[in-house]
């Protein structure tokens, strides 16, 4: 089959494809939600939001070059054993994950609540603290690292407490 030109197109479905030039550029919403109090299987939205870390990673390893800013809201709250390893991201967008100030990411055997691997995306994770020394917002608890950026080009970690005792 060939393609004369991509505006005749707008979906093609196949069940293999064998191709070295395409790109899975992420075509999704600006915003992504995750509420681990979810019971259903979500999209994303906030109105139906994904209810782990790990139907997120599947979202958006489907699609892995992002080229346009996207926030992540983690609007769950309570303690939640949960945790995200993402990895092969490209495309240089930035990565907003926005976490709810009542959470709090337990250790579940893992050894850190966000694991970041060959990123070069701009990775910043907020967790809503007023302060450093303030006892309000987000914290990641009994985790070896915490948050961990291995061969990632850019990583913030802003306003979240980590205990790394576990």
């Amino acid at each position: 089959a060939s393609l004369s030109s991509k505006t005749q197109w707008t979906e093609l479905k196949a069940d293999k494809v064998f191709a070295k030039n395409i790109e899975n550029v992420y075509q999704g919403d600006l915003n992504l939600y995750v509420d681990h109090s979810n019971t259903r299987v979500g999209d994303g939205t906030s109105s139906n939001p994904f209810s782990d870390f790990a139907s997120l990673v599947d979202y958006l390893e489907a699609t892995p070059i992002i080229k346009k800013s996207i926030t992540i809201n983690v609007v769950s709250s309570g303690n939640v054993s949960d945790n995200l390893y993402l990895q092969n991201l490209s495309g240089g967008a930035e990565i907003r994950f926005r976490v709810n100030r009542n959470l709090i990411l337990n250790g579940n055997g893992a050894n850190s609540a966000f694991y970041f691997y060959n990123c070069d995306n701009h990775i910043i994770i907020n967790g809503g603290r007023a302060s450093y020394d303030s006892s309000d917002g987000a914290l990641i608890n009994k985790f070896k690292y915490g948050v961990f950026f291995n061969r990632c080009k850019y990583g913030v970690v802003e306003y979240i407490a980590i205990d790394t005792s576990g």
